[in-house]
């Protein structure tokens, strides 16, 4: 019998980190995400709000994804990019990115730059990662063949941050694929990585 679906209620909790399931009201945080160029570094970053709700509604679709928007926990201190620490109040919950899988078993993630080179991006996606096969022990449903025994993210290899992201938790080189640069028109050799369940592989 194939698992039953987790209700959008679902909330994972890391040392640092709340994860819930993505709603239609983070419209706004996804396109502070999605409007950016630096997050946004080989496609056209979003222009309108309305791009990032079409984006949004892919997240929380019913075929093959299982998204989540990251929060810092209350109380958490934020290293800004002059060096000071922002801590944020025990009454707020600061938005800081999305993790999950966008189309699975690829899993992927967008995190705002003021946050970045904390770990967090590490954190997050160790604890999608066990959150994962907690809940589908036997892989996503609909999920076939050895497709339910790993995960996988597509990267470019020029991102840095990125690849270290997915080799602390555990993705290895798989293959080689090419992608359209939206921006230039040319195509662009790009790295799939992927870690399997424990006892496969």
């Amino acid at each position: 019998m194939a698992p039953q679906m987790p209700t959008d209620e679902i909330t994972l909790k890391t040392r640092r980190l709340l994860l819930r399931r993505v709603r239609d009201e983070d419209v706004r945080d996804v396109f502070s995400l999605r409007s950016n160029p630096k997050v946004i570094f080989w496609k056209e970053p979003d222009t309108k709000e309305s791009q990032s709700r079409d984006y949004l509604e892919f997240l929380r679709g019913e075929g093959r994804c299982w998204n989540f928007v990251v929060h810092l926990l209350p109380t958490e201190s934020v290293r800004t990019s002059n060096d000071t620490s922002l801590e944020i109040p025990a009454t707020s919950s600061k938005f800081i990115g999305i993790c999950g899988g966008h189309w699975l078993p690829e899993v992927g993630y967008l995190f705002d730059p003021s946050v970045w080179g904390q770990g967090y991006a590490t954190e997050a996606l160790e604890g999608f990662i066990k959150a994962y096969w907690d809940t589908f022990p036997d892989g996503f449903p609909g999920l076939e063949g050895e497709e339910k025994d790993f995960l996988m993210a597509v990267t470019d290899e020029d991102n840095v941050g990125s690849v270290t992201v997915l080799k602390r938790n555990g993705f290895e080189f798989w293959k080689e694929k090419e992608e359209n640069d939206k921006r230039t028109g040319e195509n662009v050799t790009l790295t799939v990585r992927r870690v399997w369940r424990a006892g496969k592989g």
